[in-house]
């Protein structure tokens, strides 16, 4: 199965924010936010109805990571929320992500 490409094209900081945003998300490496968000994927694949902890403790991503490349992949269409679920890393309800089906 092949996954349509992901666009990060976006913008990554507003006008309103400091200069130091600005800063930062011209330095970042568009190849490694893609990277990131493919490897993600392939992890949610393979364990679907993870939270965020989960797919953390499973990538080689921190939570902070995770989480801006889950909102980039739901934007994109690519994941979806599915609930919520137990956390076995912090035993809490957290929302839960799967792949969207072509």
């Amino acid at each position: 199965m092949t996954q349509p490409p992901l666009n990060f094209d976006t913008p990554t900081s507003r006008r309103s924010d400091h200069a130091t945003s600005a800063e930062a998300a011209a330095h970042q490496n568009k190849g490694s936010r893609q990277a990131d968000a493919a490897e993600l994927l392939c992890v949610i694949r393979q364990h679907p109805q993870c939270t965020l902890r989960e797919l953390a403790n499973l990538s080689r991503l921190d939570a902070a990571a995770v989480s801006k490349r889950l909102s980039d992949l739901s934007k994109a269409g690519a994941i979806y929320p599915s609930g919520t679920s137990v956390c076995s890393i912090s035993k809490r309800n957290a929302r839960a992500w799967r792949v969207t089906e072509p």
